[in-house]
């Protein structure tokens, strides 16, 4: 598997320059690519995903949950890739301690990556 492959894969096992694009599309979007309206490409994701949760409504525990969390995920994706078109919007394996680099994980809370806990 390699960089540009369209695989999502665990985030904590991929190279750290790999990362590296990730965490700076995700920047990107937040402070360089703008819709009409003057709201970031981040911040409108943001809201999407913060409307889901309005007045009482609560996407997540609906029968809606499973279809709408594809589309977010893929329209982030979709995004991220208009700043650097070689990535994939990676997944995080819960199940393991972020912190661990056990096996050949990354610590995933460091100041470099996704921060502090």
């Amino acid at each position: 598997m390699a960089l540009g492959d369209g695989i999502r894969r665990d985030v904590a096992k991929v190279p750290q320059a790999e990362r590296d694009l990730l965490l700076d599309a995700f920047l990107k979007l937040d402070t360089t690519k703008f819709y009409p309206d003057g709201v970031s490409f981040w911040d409108k994701q943001e809201d999407i995903h913060k409307n889901a949760h309005f007045a009482g409504v609560d996407v997540h525990s609906g029968p809606g949950f499973i279809p709408w969390h594809r589309v977010i995920v893929n329209r982030l994706e979709a995004l991220l890739r208009q700043i650097h078109p070689e990535i994939s919007l990676h997944y995080w394996d819960w199940t393991t301690d972020p912190t661990s680099t056990a096996g050949g994980r990354a610590n995933l809370f460091t100041p470099h990556f996704m921060g502090g806990t």
